[in-house]
């Protein structure tokens, strides 16, 4: 049996993969966190994770835990350092020290910039968020890591707060105003795609960079519109930018 240990459990992707993985007989999760519904509680400033994941023989760490509010990164660099590059730091040493194990790095596609496909070496830097999850894969290069570019969508489980997706859909029910972006352009996956993608990586890795989406891309606003359109609401009240 592998045992994981799974970082941002309780976040928007954990909230999908750690179930998944539960009903998986290869797998043994245990969580790490701040939150009491953490089965090992873990203050990530306080450089104690490697020992934990050490003490508890985790076989692989899924790293979920990050700061993707953009412009709060932008605002609290410090922050974003903490939550994004450090962790990575923290689980390099574990893997040094371990050296059977790996790590699974969720990482972003904030690296891209325009429309098409793109190479894993073509990145930008258009913001903090994209500096600081890039040092992050920095921090774990030349070691046993999967490192995942990838984007999601889908809704929220379990009373979490809203993903992109609910938003857009609140917004449309509530008839609030919302602002659509035609030039920032992803190629999402939904989660239920994702986890088990991540599933079969935990099974048989490949260790390096990978960017994971979906074959074709769009504007956030084409996928808003047609969103609205697949689940029926009407497409008003809105605004292209």
């Amino acid at each position: 049996m592998i045992r994981v240990g799974v970082l941002g459990a309780s976040g928007l992707l954990g909230c999908w993969l750690v179930p998944y993985l539960r009903q998986k007989p290869e797998f043994q999760v245990v969580t790490f966190g701040r939150s009491p519904d953490a089965d090992c509680r873990v203050d990530f400033d306080s450089n104690e994770l490697p020992e934990s994941l050490l003490r508890l023989e985790i076989d692989v760490v899924i790293n979920l835990a990050a700061l993707a509010d953009v412009d709060r990164c932008q605002r609290e660099a410090d922050e974003a350092y903490r939550a994004n590059v450090k962790v990575c730091e923290e689980i390099a040493v574990f893997l040094d020290r371990r050296p059977e194990a790996f790590c699974v790095q969720v990482s972003t596609d904030h690296f891209y910039d325009g429309p098409g496909a793109k190479r894993e070496e073509e990145t930008v830097f258009l913001n903090t968020y994209a500096v600081t999850k890039y040092a992050g894969e920095l921090a774990l290069a030349n070691r046993r890591s999967v490192i995942l570019r990838t984007n999601f969508f889908g809704r929220a489980n379990g009373g979490r707060k809203p993903s992109f997706s609910d938003t857009i859909v609140n917004s449309f029910r509530t008839g609030q105003k919302m602002q659509l972006f035609t030039d920032a352009y992803f190629s999402p996956l939904h989660w239920s795609t994702l986890v088990e993608i991540m599933g079969q990586i935990l099974l048989a890795p490949k260790f390096g960079v990978f960017n994971l989406g979906s074959t074709t891309f769009l504007s956030k606003a084409d996928f808003s519109l047609s969103l609205i359109e697949k689940i029926g609401l009407p497409a008003s009240n809105y605004v292209l930018t």
